[in-house]
């Protein structure tokens, strides 16, 4: 889906055509806040000399899907949303709540874009490994517009804030090496007994488990240790694992519908998503930046974990 431009400038239009009838219009900009699908209509107006103290009340802006109005008096940057008063997609501006001797303001109007899912068709993304080590992975980013002219308009440009890059970290090595192989094996006798629907052999395993109990002392803990172990796939915890270099900045991460093949007990990730975001504009329609997996601190807090 492409972002309709027409069906944005549609709504821009009308809050600069409402704000023009009875003020002057002294700067003007709009972005996108790409993961809410909200526009946000940057307006610098100044009220017309004298209108304040005419017959004329407020002003009132029609603006669909409308969300949030705020009002900043300038330069002394007032609050003056004690005058915005927000009703079915519109708002007024009350003249009398206004700051005296204020007569210029900027209004930041949010509204929900008629369309959402256009990203892929605005914009180009790709990642790819620059380099592995023992130590780390490094995964080169780069996102940039399609088409610059397209966020030119005649209302200001048009910038994307905060748009979602994603790249796809692999763990399942990293997990795999660092399991102690006594582990692993209490680990098929518990899942032999979980899939054992005999009584005679699920006993067997029952006993083979409780032999097993004695040589190593990971037998019986295997569910704590393997939450313990899936805890670290946590977007709080993975962060950590993660450096996010400038112009993107770390979201969040999510595990990959993919799985290992571990156990029963709780399903691992192949991979880990992490979730990146940066700004682009007509002004600056590229970004390139790097994401860095510290896989060497991962494995050791896996060892830590079964130490």
């Amino acid at each position: 889906m492409v972002l309709n431009v027409d069906k944005l400038l549609q709504i821009v239009g009308k809050i600069h055509t409402s704000l023009s009838d009875t003020s002057k219009i002294k700067s003007k900009s709009i972005s996108i806040r790409c993961p809410e699908n909200k526009g946000i209509c940057s307006v610098g107006f100044e009220i017309k000399a004298g209108l304040r103290r005419s017959i004329c009340s407020k002003i009132t802006v029609p603006v669909p899907n409308l969300t949030d109005v705020q009002l900043t008096g300038y330069p002394y940057l007032s609050q003056e949303n004690k005058a915005i008063v927000i009703s079915n997609d519109k708002f007024d501006i009350i003249f009398k709540h206004l700051s005296k001797h204020t007569e210029t303001f900027i209004a930041e109007v949010e509204f929900t874009l008629p369309d959402g899912g256009y990203l892929d068709n605005l914009v180009q993304r790709s990642s790819q490994t620059e380099s592995m080590t023992d130590s780390k992975d490094e995964y080169w980013m780069d996102a940039q517009l399609k088409n610059v002219e397209i966020l030119k308009t005649e209302y200001g440009n048009v910038s994307l804030r905060d748009m979602d890059f994603y790249v796809d970290v692999g763990v399942q090595e990293d997990v795999k090496t660092q399991l102690p192989s006594s582990f692993l094996d209490d680990i098929k006798i518990v899942d032999a007994w979980l899939s054992e629907s005999d009584r005679v052999k699920k006993y067997n395993y029952s006993m083979e488990h409780l032999r097993q109990s004695k040589k190593t002392k990971y037998a019986g803990e295997e569910k704590n240790l393997l939450r313990n172990l899936n805890e670290l796939f946590a977007s709080s915890r993975f962060e950590s694992f993660v450096d996010v270099q400038h112009p993107f900045h770390y979201s969040k991460c999510e595990k990959v519908n993919d799985f290992m093949d571990l156990s029963q007990l709780m399903s691992f990730p192949r991979s880990i998503k992490v979730i990146s975001r940066t700004n682009l504009s007509y002004e600056n329609p590229a970004a390139e930046g790097k994401l860095i997996y510290n896989k060497k601190a991962l494995r050791k807090e896996i060892k830590t974990i079964f130490d």
